[in-house]
């Protein structure tokens, strides 16, 4: 039997694991569980004997202990260290990509990006994305799913932010950068995903500022007051649950 357990490092230097501790019951015996008549005798074989059917186990407790485990825990290398480089350790990919490309004012628009690897996954933050100019921008929704893939745990965050167009045009959310450190090649590797244009209309809209809309499951037009000319997102979906 093998027992695993991922553990993350958060100081530099020696450390030492305790030792590892396991307790059991060990069989030591049988003995006859109830009475034999003849014919258990009679038919019984060294099978039975030797898997104790039959016959009821004799245990006794057992303790046994390894040994203490010393690592050695090295800092990132500090000389030429990329700006954009945020405590991310392993081997990742990166992706980004955006819900829609063609939309109208005020439409709500997805900026996903995805960091997938083995690593201190649960550490990493949504790379910087600089002001976006003509979009109305949200706080990320933030979800984490791990799967055991051979020795491997393999994690992928993935960050969902709305950003919403306030303006007609051509609008851009500019090139994402992601920088990591990996530990087996002992270089930073800079990853990158972008950029990308959103071609944004402009809403009709009546001359006392409302914005007209159609609903889905009628034809009826409905009014929408616009209150400081803010707009805020609503999400129709519940976000997951992440169990620690």
């Amino acid at each position: 039997i093998c027992f695993k357990k991922t553990l993350v490092p958060m100081m530099v230097g020696r450390t030492t694991l305790p030792a590892a501790t396991v307790r059991c019951d060990v069989v030591t015996g049988y003995e006859q569980s109830q009475r034999r008549s003849f014919f258990d005798d009679f038919f019984s074989s060294d099978l039975d004997h030797f898997f104790g059917i039959g016959r009821r186990a004799l245990t006794e407790p057992l303790l046994m202990r390894g040994t203490p485990i010393t690592l050695t825990v090295q800092d990132v290398p500090r000389d030429d260290q990329p700006a954009d480089y945020a405590n991310a350790i392993g081997s990742f990919s990166f992706a980004a990509s955006v819900s829609e490309t063609n939309v109208e004012v005020g439409s709500p628009v997805t900026l996903s990006v995805r960091v997938r690897g083995d690593g201190n996954v649960q550490d990493i933050t949504m790379p910087v994305i600089p002001p976006l100019d003509g979009f109305k921008e949200y706080e990320p929704e933030v979800s984490m799913t791990s799967e055991h893939v051979g020795e491997a745990t393999i994690s992928e965050k993935r960050f969902d932010k709305v950003i919403i167009p306030i303006v007609a045009g051509e609008l851009h959310v500019p090139e994402l950068s992601f920088t990591y450190f990996d530990p087996q090649e002992n270089e930073y590797v800079t990853t990158k995903a972008g950029p990308f244009t959103v071609s944004v209309r402009p809403r009709a809209a009546d001359p006392d500022g409302s914005v007209k809309f159609i609903t889905l499951d009628t034809d009826d037009k409905k009014e929408i007051k616009i209150v400081q000319r803010d707009i805020r997102f609503i999400k129709t979906e519940s976000g997951g649950f992440m169990q620690r």
